[in-house]
Parts: structure tokens; C-alpha cells; sequence
């Protein structure tokens, strides 16, 4: 919102994630960060306009600023029954979004956590929790070379976004 005087960053690639999500195959959507909400509200409403859906979240109030009320503010009423969102770390809350679809998802975005143990640590957790042909998401590549190693790991060859002078990398799982 442009009346906090918080700088929670920024709203991600949100035509791509909104167009992703609505694709017939995708209904069971995991993401990482939320912040405001704009990458939560791109996602919600491409699952409003489907009529189906679940989007589930990740994300813990900064420490020390006192933003608990804005994380996912900029979500209205109307799409909340689509949402679930665990104000917690990533090192509990991508474990407890996992165990909550009780089966493979079909699209992660990631947008947390953005250092290189991280990163580490949460790809290979979130890519075991993707089904076949889903969709891996990951902003902020740039900040270091966690999402080259992940790519080198699994052996797939990502398509990379530039937008706002950052970048995305996107996974297909076969």
C-alpha cells in the first residue's frame, strides 16, 4: 500500500504467475513470501476466475518491524475462501503447506527466504512436493547461485525471466 511506510518489496511477475495459474491443470498452488499479497492476490484471482482451487502460503512477519497487519493485506474478503496462509518460518510453514494438500501440487512459487541456505534447503523440499508436469517458480535467482546448483542437481535446463532488473527461473518437472 502506498500509506505504509514499510518496504516489504515487491509484487513479483504478477501477469505470469496470474496466467500460470489458470491453466486447467493448476489447482493446487504452494507459494513462498507474501509480503502485501500481490503475487498471492495474482494467483487467488486467476483461481477465482477458474471457480476452483487452493492457493497455500508461506510467510513470517519481518522481526522487529511490527508488520504483522499488512502481511497479505492487499487480499480481499472475496477471495479469502481459496487461502490459506501460515505466519511461520519456512523452516516449519513450506512443511505444514506440504502435509496440507495431502498430495503432489501442480505450481510453487518462491519468494522467501533469499539467501543461499535458504534456498538450499527449500527447493529440494518443495520440488519432492510437485507433481509431474507442475510448475517450480523461483524469484530473485540473481541474489546468489542456490537456483543454478538446484537446476545443475536435477539436470534440467530452466527458462529465465528478466523483469525490473531482477530474475525468475521456471522449472517444468517431468
Amino acid at each position: 500500500y502506498q500509506d505504509s511506510r514499510q518496504d516489504l518489496g515487491g509484487g513479483a511477475n504478477m501477469d505470469l504467475l496470474y496466467n500460470l495459474s489458470l491453466q486447467n491443470n493448476v489447482n493446487y498452488i504452494l507459494e513462498t513470501g507474501v509480503a502485501y499479497g500481490w503475487s498471492s492476490l495474482a494467483i487467488l484471482a486467476a483461481l477465482n476466475q477458474k471457480n476452483r482451487g487452493t492457493l497455500v502460503s508461506v510467510d513470517m512477519p519481518y522481526p522487529k518491524i511490527n508488520n504483522e497487519s499488512i502481511v497479505g493485506s492487499l487480499i480481499p474478503s472475496n477471495l479469502m475462501h481459496r487461502w490459506t496462509l501460515f505466519r511461520e518460518s519456512d523452516r516449519t510453514g513450506i512443511q505444514k503447506s506440504i502435509n496440507y494438500f495431502k498430495g503432489p501440487v501442480d505450481m510453487i512459487h518462491y519468494d522467501s527466504d533469499k539467501s543461499y541456505s535458504g534456498k538450499h534447503w527449500a527447493y529440494p523440499k518443495l520440488w519432492t512436493s510437485l507433481r509431474s508436469g507442475g510448475c517450480f517458480i523461483s524469484d530473485d535467482i540473481q541474489d546468489n547461485i542456490a537456483f543454478k546448483e538446484f537446476c545443475d542437481s536435477i539436470m534440467i535446463t530452466p527458462t529465465i525471466i528478466s523483469y525490473d532488473n531482477k530474475y525468475l527461473g521456471i522449472l517444468i518437472k517431468p
